[in-house]
């Protein structure tokens, strides 16, 4: 993700500081500019399977409690100060509503209160897009993201924003 490599209406070119908050793991890092991993944290949140499975409720609350300290942790671990980032980012969805809420309004508060920039990120085209951080890619073709639910698997296409691919009648 260096300099040349930023889409036409980029933000800014610092180090982002990202934040994901779409289920129930509270995760925040630091990439610089070339895309490098300078800082990242993840808190997986307990006591979801009491319920069966994940409480979107408690999943939010949890956010809520664990994005400052998570963030000033992950700063500090960068040896960043707030300022140093060039931007905010935080996943908007899809997820659970409550989460991304919290994650994209605490996002937008820390951008707003650096004066920094904040960009919504489509949680499934990040999964796809992470690739690029690992392997460097260019621009090219975009992987295939699969979206999976409790009742299926939907391959989809996302280039800014993601839609279902027409399907065959087989089953993925």
């Amino acid at each position: 993700m260096n300099h040349q490599n930023l889409p036409e209406n980029s933000p800014g070119t610092g180090p982002v500081l990202a934040i994901e908050s779409s289920c129930d793991e509270t995760a925040c890092a630091i990439l610089s500019a070339e895309g490098a991993c300078l800082a990242q944290r993840v808190v997986s949140q307990d006591g979801h399977a009491d319920f069966g499975g994940v409480v979107p409720e408690i999943a939010a609350r949890a956010h809520l409690a664990l994005l400052p300290g998570l963030v000033q942790a992950t700063l500090k671990d960068a040896g960043m100060a707030p300022q140093d980032i060039g931007f905010v980012a935080a996943s908007t969805g899809p997820g659970l509503i409550g989460g991304l809420i919290v994650g994209a309004s605490f996002a937008k508060g820390l951008a707003l209160s650096l004066g920094k920039p904040f960009v919504a990120v489509n949680h499934v085209e990040a999964h796809a897009l992470t690739a690029r951080l690992r392997t460097g890619a260019g621009r090219g073709g975009l992987p295939l993201p699969v979206a999976v639910s409790v009742w299926r698997a939907l391959p989809v296409h996302c280039r800014g924003r993601c839609w279902p691919l027409p399907q065959t009648g087989r089953h993925y």
